[in-house]
């Protein structure tokens, strides 16, 4: 009887471990499954405006400096939250621009095009 018991209260306490890791688990992995989503549309984006070497090139500039400046400030300690979150988004206004800037007319529609159909998905 006690053996029963004890088996029991074994078997209780390992599923209640494993739903909460899973549980954990399945946050986390829906997390990077929209990163790698989005990781993958920015590819096909990119692929289809059919950048010259020379756009790819700025393009790794324009993310590099996007990219230092967006740590800048989320590791400024000074800064309040509404400040932060005002600077963040003028980072990432000033890239879009910088990235429209890059392209050239016809680029810039499909750009435009391929903006409208997935936030229409959205």
């Amino acid at each position: 009887m006690k053996k029963s018991i004890f088996i029991m209260a074994v078997m209780i306490s390992s599923s209640v471990a494993f739903s909460q890791s899973s549980s954990t688990d399945s946050k986390v992995s829906s997390t990077e499954n929209v990163k790698k989503e989005g990781d993958v549309k920015y590819q096909e984006m990119l692929k289809s405006l059919n950048l010259t070497d020379d756009q790819k090139s700025k393009l790794k500039q324009i993310n590099k400096s996007n990219k230092d400046a967006k740590m800048k400030v989320t590791n400024d300690t000074t800064l309040s939250e509404i400040s932060r979150k005002e600077q963040l988004k003028e980072i990432k206004n000033n890239k879009s621009k910088s990235f429209m800037d890059l392209l050239t007319p016809d680029q810039l529609e499909k750009y435009k095009e391929f903006k409208k159909e997935n936030s229409n998905k959205e």
